[in-house]
């Protein structure tokens, strides 16, 4: 069978579908809990999301949803509720961004990618979906601690590799991500990789999306190619490639010219830096056609 970047990336004999969690190294404390930033709102306050989610606190709030700590009045656990906010996007975008999350996250059920809990529409006609509640991510822990890992083979085993698992899954089930991006890969607190945030997610079955949505790609995560109307994953596996640099390179990733920078001063085997070369590669057909 061809050779996939997941294979390439892991050890002989080793499967990428078993990864330790990222509490290998005493020096990371990757379940200390840091204080969510608390943004101020100006609307009403909101205390009951689906009259079951009662809100604690916000998380996070940019782009098109807010996301919100909560108490299920069910179960009593904690979760995250991402409400989105069509005050300040078109009605359409947000409904768009809503079907194709939930979409994704019906479809694929991986130990690496984010469950959805719960989904609907609230009384003021706000999508929301509900999520295991994750304090952390790939981005504030690099910001945290600088280069957060003890080398590539750290950081293949902790994060790539299940990444690339949970990447193969999706696309061998007819999802492309087309997100990949350190905010979007989330740490449990028993130190496991979850990917995130679906929202503009491509799925096969529909290949004609009701609304197309590449404004709201990330670059230089997302390849500078134009996103067509076809269904490629290699865009999945360009952004792996994007971040496997980001992660163990010093040098800032802002630009699509950036990159080059990163992989001349990439830090690990001359086998896998070929193969992020390949991955990251502007040429599409030259990048591994997808993540299995």
């Amino acid at each position: 069978p061809p050779a996939t970047i997941a294979t390439v990336l892991a050890s002989p004999g080793e499967s990428p579908s078993a990864q330790p969690a990222l509490t290998r190294h005493s020096e990371l404390d990757w379940t200390r809990q840091k204080p969510p930033e608390v943004r101020i709102v100006t609307q009403r306050p909101l205390n009951i999301i689906g009259e079951r989610y009662n809100v604690k606190k916000i998380l996070q709030s940019g782009g098109m949803s807010t996301v919100y700590e909560c108490r299920d009045l069910q179960t009593d656990d904690l979760v995250a509720v991402k409400r989105l906010d069509r005050d300040f996007h078109l009605p359409e975008i947000e409904k768009e961004t809503f079907l194709r999350e939930v979409d994704a996250l019906r479809s694929l059920s991986h130990k690496h990618i984010l469950q959805l809990l719960d989904s609907g529409e609230d009384s003021d006609g706000k999508f929301f979906l509900v999520l295991p509640l994750m304090r952390h991510d790939l981005l504030e822990e690099r910001e945290l601690d600088g280069i957060a890992f003890q080398g590539w083979d750290d950081f293949a085993e902790c994060v790539a590799l299940p990444l690339l698992d949970a990447l193969g899954y999706a696309h061998e089930r007819g999802v492309a991500h087309r997100d990949v991006k350190p905010a979007n890969v989330l740490i449990s607190d028993k130190g496991e990789v979850k990917l995130a945030d679906f929202g503009i997610s491509k799925l096969k079955r529909t290949l004609t999306p009701r609304l197309t949505l590449n404004q709201f790609l990330s670059p230089p995560f997302s390849p500078p190619e134009p996103d067509d109307r076809g269904m490629t994953y290699s865009r999945d596996v360009y952004s792996i490639g994007v971040l496997c640099l980001w992660a163990m390179s010093a040098t800032p990733l802002r630009e699509y010219e950036d990159i080059n920078k990163a992989l001349a001063s990439f830090d690990g085997p001359r086998e896998v830096k070929d193969v992020i070369a390949r991955a990251v590669s502007l040429d599409r057909d030259t990048r591994f056609h997808s993540a299995p």
